[in-house]
C-alpha cells in the first residue's frame, strides 16, 4: 500500500537527499543534543523533503520597532534568547537514517544582517523594504543549517523594522509571541546594564519524550474508528498535493454588539468558542457543497499539562487533526454543538497522533490531504503591539509571508474582539467568493448566537441561508435592472 510514511522513506533519494555531500558537516564537538521529530514536525518535514525549494511552512514576520534603539542591545538579546531556547539552535538531518533527527547545537551564530536606510527618502526606503523582504523570502529556509535569521532595517534612529524568517517546524504562533517578548526583555535588562534573566524552563525533548509514551496502537484503533466509512471528500475536485502558494487574504472584523452576544452564547451553554466556530463552519460548507459527512483540519494546542511549566516553553506544539462533522435530516444546530464539543474533549487524549498515521486509518482510497479546509482559533496577539517600558521600546506587526498547501483557511482571532481571516488560493476561489462566505459566516454566527435556531434542524438552517442568499441576488439583479432602465431614459422627452 502507497502510504505517506512510505513515500517519506524513498523521497529523500527520489529527490537526491541521499548524498551527504549536500549537507554541510556539523561540528561534532558542538552537537548539545540528538533528538527525535514529533509527529507535526514529521509531517511538516515530509513537505520539505518532497521538495525543498517549494517554501512550503517558511514563514517571514516583519515588525516595526519605535524608541529608544540600539542595533547593538538588540543583537546582543536575540542571542540571548537562543541561548535560552534550544529549539532555536536546532537543525535537521535525515540522510542515511531510518526517521528524521533534529541536532540540538551547543552555539549557533544567529545570522542577523544590518542595513541603514535612514538617509533615504520616504519612496526609496519603502522601495529597499520591499527589495529586502522579497530577497530573504527568495531565501527561505534551509533546516539543515540556518533555519532561523534576523533581519534589522534602520529607519531612522529611533525606528527599525526587524524581519524575522523562520521555517514553521522549528515553532508555532503562540511560540513566536513567547519568543518576542523575550527578546525585549532581554533587550530592557541590556540597555538598563543588566544581567538579563536566565529562563529556566522545560527542554523540548520532554515533548518528544512525551510523544514517545503515547500508546500509537490504541491511537490508531481510535482513529480508525473515527474514521470508519469515511469517504473523502473536498470541496474541489483536485485532491492530490501540489506546490506551496502564496494565498490571498481577506479579513473581515465582526461587531462588537455580535461578540458580546457570541461570548454569552457560549458562557450559557458551556462551550468553548472554537466548538462554536467549529459548527457554524461546518454548516455553511453543508450549505455551499452538501457534503453529509466531511472532515474540516483543527489546530490543538499541543500544550500537555503532563509537562510541568509547559507554558514557558518555546518550540512547535501545535497539531492538526480532522474533526469529523455528519449530518442527517433531523440533527438539530444544539446536537451538533453537543458532538463537537464531545469530540474536542476525545481529542485531548489523542492529540498525540501524526496527520501521517491517520491518514493510514482511511479505509477509501486516498491521495492527498484528508480536508482542504483548516480552522484555527488564534488566541495570541502576535500583531498586537507589545512595549517593554524598561527599555522604552515598543513592537507592533507589519506584515507576514507564508506558504500554505491548504486551499482555505479560517483563522478567527480572539483577542481585543472577533476577527475573521480568510486565506485562499487564487486558482480554486475569487475574491467575491470568499467575500460572500465572509458575510454568511457572520450572520449565521449571529443567528446562532441568538440562541433561537439550537432546536432547528441544520438542514432548515441551511435553506434559510440559500433563501437569504437568493433574496440578497435578486435585490442586486433588481437594482442593476432599474439602472439599466434609467439609462435607456429620453432625458430630451422628459425636459
Amino acid at each position: 500500500m502507497d502510504t505517506l510514511k512510505n513515500r517519506i522513506a524513498t523521497l529523500p533519494i527520489m529527490r537526491g537527499y541521499d548524498s551527504m555531500e549536500l549537507v554541510k558537516k556539523l561540528d561534532k564537538g558542538n552537537v548539545e543534543d540528538i533528538v527525535a521529530v514529533t509527529p507535526m514536525q514529521a509531517s511538516m518535514l515530509f513537505h520539505y523533503f518532497s521538495d525543498p525549494s517549494s517554501g512550503m511552512y517558511f514563514d517571514q514576520s516583519c515588525y516595526r520597532l519605535k524608541g529608544k534603539i540600539s542595533a547593538d542591545a538588540l543583537v546582543q538579546a536575540w542571542n540571548v534568547v537562543v541561548h535560552n531556547n534550544e529549539i532555536l539552535r536546532t537543525v535537521f538531518r535525515w540522510q542515511g537514517i531510518r526517521f528524521p533527527l533534529q541536532i540540538v547545537q551547543k552555539e549557533y551564530d544567529l545570522p542577523i544582517t544590518h542595513y541603514r536606510l535612514s538617509n533615504l527618502n520616504t519612496i526609496a526606503r519603502q522601495r529597499d523594504i520591499e527589495s529586502i523582504r522579497l530577497a530573504d523570502i527568495q531565501r527561505l529556509a534551509d533546516i539543515t543549517d540556518e533555519p532561523f535569521r534576523v533581519i534589522l532595517c534602520e529607519l531612522s534612529p529611533d525606528e527599525y523594522e526587524m524581519i524575522v524568517s523562520t521555517h514553521h517546524v522549528l515553532y508555532d504562533g503562540w511560540s513566536n509571541a513567547l519568543m518576542l517578548k523575550e527578546v525585549l526583555q532581554a533587550y530592557g535588562a541590556i540597555t538598563n546594564n543588566e544581567e538579563p534573566r536566565q529562563v529556566r524552563k522545560p527542554r523540548y525533548k520532554e515533548l518528544v519524550r512525551w510523544y514517545q509514551r503515547q500508546d500509537k496502537e490504541h491511537h490508531k484503533k481510535f482513529w480508525k474508528n473515527y474514521l470508519r466509512e469515511y469517504k473523502p471528500q473536498t470541496l474541489h475536485e483536485e485532491v492530490r498535493y501540489r506546490k506551496a502558494e502564496r494565498p490571498e487574504e481577506y479579513s473581515l472584523v465582526l461587531e462588537d454588539s455580535l461578540v458580546q452576544q457570541i461570548q454569552r452564547y457560549l458562557r450559557s451553554k458551556e462551550i468553548t468558542l472554537a466548538t462554536f466556530i467549529y459548527a457554524v463552519w461546518g454548516i455553511l460548507l453543508y450549505q455551499q457543497k452538501g457534503h453529509k459527512d466531511t472532515l474540516i483540519g483543527v489546530t490543538l494546542s499541543g500544550r500537555t499539562p503532563d509537562i510541568i511549566n509547559v507554558e514557558s516553553m518555546i518550540g512547535l506544539f501545535i497539531n492538526t487533526l480532522p474533526l469529523r462533522i455528519t449530518f442527517d435530516s433531523e440533527k438539530t444546530a444544539g446536537e451538533l454543538l453537543h458532538d463537537i464539543n464531545n469530540d474536542l474533549l476525545i481529542f485531548k487524549e489523542y492529540e498525540g497522533t501524526s496527520l501521517l498515521d491517520i491518514h493510514d486509518c482511511v479505509t477509501s482510497p486516498l491521495d492527498g490531504q484528508l480536508f482542504d479546509t483548516l480552522v484555527v482559533i488564534q488566541n495570541y496577539p502576535v500583531d498586537k503591539i507589545i512595549t517593554n517600558e524598561d527599555a522604552n521600546i515598543q513592537l507592533s506587526f507589519v506584515s507576514s509571508y507564508y506558504l500554505t498547501n491548504f486551499k482555505l483557511t479560517l483563522s478567527v482571532k480572539n483577542f481585543n474582539g472577533l476577527q475573521l481571516d480568510f486565506s485562499f488560493t487564487k486558482d480554486d476561489y475569487r475574491l467575491d467568493e470568499i467575500e460572500a462566505m465572509g458575510q454568511q459566516l457572520a450572520s449565521l454566527l449571529g443567528w446562532m448566537a441568538a440562541g433561537d435556531y439550537d432546536e432547528m434542524a441544520v438542514s432548515d438552517i441551511t435553506m434559510l441561508l440559500n433563501q437569504r442568499k437568493s433574496e440578497g441576488l435578486f435585490r442586486i439583479q433588481e437594482t442593476i435592472h432599474q439602472l439599466d432602465s434609467i439609462g435607456r431614459i429620453n432625458f430630451d422627452e422628459i425636459f
